[in-house]
């Protein structure tokens, strides 16, 4: 072997050798903000409820519940990608009387987010509001933010996501018959509140409900930009299986479907289950879902959020039996094969 080859030969392994050293590294997990996190909030007594979305440039946009003492009202702060905060203040998107809490989250896709929240303004019932928050941390809409649902009783456990064009498609849980039912709209850029076809896409909503009368099962129904129901009537069966199961949490899978997880009675405690819906309404894993979480005593709280990959990555809180007393944030990776099987791909519990 020459010189020139031997030489070609060992730079070609140093830099394998550096490619793969880096990767391990990235694989184990890198903190890259500072030790213990970043304070978001202002210190103003107590705040709570905190959820969060992407601002399209690699940080995030947080929004909470402010304290008692505060009013009770809905804020928000963006991180960059360095862990800074990046406006001057605490943004106060809602401080209305008497109390507001619950904020969920989606990203306009312009740097900035939507906030819905459930209101008690009215003095006697919660209703749905939203406003828009700019990535200068200005508001879009009316001040104290536009109201989604007024109806009699309560509308409460607010869901949204994106509708692709600075809106976002916002659901609940009202109380205004003699059930409880889903309902849904479309809140445009501007902060206008009507249903209208414009070819683009809709959502897919996600709940649980007692129709079976022995057991809470999960169920979903996609909603065309018109407001009509695309699937089944009253929605598709994700999972009927014993025991109930409870809180379920969706995102999409990037191709016109949706990635639902839930807690799960069936073994006789919570445990963690998910299931995939594509765009026509046909359930693509296990009937009843697949396990992701089994592991003793009860896993509680599932979050999802997309992979990028057209797969999902679940947090939920766990540890509260032995040996992990305290409640740890345990994570798994759910991804799809070329048949649509189930892959577990990252952190798994022994």
């Amino acid at each position: 072997m020459s010189v020139r080859i031997r030489v070609l030969c060992a730079f070609l392994c140093a830099l394998f050798l550096l490619a793969f050293t880096m990767g391990a590294i990235y694989a184990l997990g890198v903190v890259l903000w500072q030790a213990d996190g970043v304070r978001v909030s202002t210190p103003t007594n107590r705040n709570n409820v905190a959820n969060l979305a992407p601002d399209g440039s690699d940080g995030v946009i947080v929004t909470w519940e402010g304290s008692v003492w505060d009013m009770d009202a809905i804020r928000a702060q963006r991180v960059y990608s360095n862990g800074t905060k990046a406006w001057s203040n605490d943004v106060q998107l809602c401080t209305a009387s008497i109390e507001q809490y619950d904020p969920q989250i989606t990203s306009d896709g312009e740097g900035g987010a939507t906030v819905t929240w459930e209101d008690l303004r009215s003095g006697s019932t919660a209703d749905i509001y939203a406003q828009r928050v700019y990535s200068d941390g200005s508001a879009a809409w009316t001040t104290d933010g536009v109201s989604l649902c007024v109806a009699a009783d309560n509308q409460i456990g607010s869901g949204i996501v994106t509708d692709g064009e600075g809106g976002a498609i916002v659901t609940w849980e009202d109380r205004r018959g003699s059930d409880r039912d889903i309902y849904a709209q479309r809140v445009y850029s501007d902060g206008t509140t009507a249903w209208a076809t414009d070819g683009a896409g809709g959502a897919i909503v996600t709940w649980y409900d007692y129709r079976s009368g022995t057991n809470y099962d999960v169920y979903a129904q996609r909603v065309y930009s018109d407001g009509t129901a695309a699937w089944t009537t009253d929605g598709v069966s994700l999972c009927a299986a014993a025991g109930g199961q409870w809180t379920p949490q969706i995102v999409s899978d990037g191709a016109g479907g949706a990635i639902v997880t839930w807690r799960d009675y069936r073994s006789g405690t919570s445990d963690i289950y998910a299931q995939r819906v594509d765009q026509d309404g046909n359930v693509i894993w296990q009937a009843n879902g697949l396990a992701v979480c089994l592991a003793s005593g009860s896993s509680l709280s599932p979050k999802v959020t997309s992979d990028g990959r057209g797969g999902a990555i679940l947090i939920w809180d766990d540890g509260w039996s032995p040996p992990y007393f305290g409640g740890y944030v345990f994570a798994q990776r759910l991804g799809t094969a070329e048949a649509g099987s189930f892959m577990a791909l990252m952190m798994k519990r022994e």
